[in-house]
């Protein structure tokens, strides 16, 4: 794959990713009221709710810390996905949707100074689409540079 290609690629993940949770999060704000709670499926509710923390509701009331931090966390994901250089295709995606996800809440974080959230599964806080898609693409990332360095050394 070509560089240009994979960065093309990464960067349609990306805005994927962000334009989906902005537009869910335009969704709950637009259709249900602060606080209010709906079964969706099974044990999945949908709960409305602003978080000015960060994950676990840690630092909450600290908007602008959080917003520059992850400001800067969004600025070194792009800088190192330009360094790659396409050259890891997967890593470059899989830290696109990593970028895509933080775009998501620094957004929230500047235009609101509180992240929306609005799914629940019961036992564990709130969350959104964008934690999911940093969450997973987290995982990925740690998964893909364990299964490279195993592959390489032996």
């Amino acid at each position: 794959m070509k560089r240009s290609q994979a960065l093309g690629n990464a960067l349609i993940a990306a805005l994927v990713v962000f334009g989906a949770d902005r537009w869910l999060k335009n969704v709950i704000v637009e259709s249900m009221e602060l606080g209010q709670s709906m079964p969706l499926l099974g044990p999945l509710r949908l709960t409305y709710v602003h978080n000015t923390g960060a994950a676990f509701s840690l630092l909450a009331g600290n908007p602008l810390l959080l917003a520059g931090f992850s400001l800067l966390v969004l600025v070194g994901i792009i800088v190192y996905m330009f360094k790659l250089g396409g050259n890891e295709p997967k890593i470059t995606l899989t830290l696109a949707i990593l970028a895509g996800g933080a775009a998501g809440n620094l957004y929230d974080r500047v235009m609101h100074s509180y992240v929306v959230d609005y799914l629940d599964i019961g036992f564990w806080p709130v969350f959104n689409l964008a934690d999911v898609a940093i969450v997973l693409s987290c995982a990925a990332l740690v998964f893909q540079v364990w299964y490279k360095e195993r592959a390489s050394s032996g």
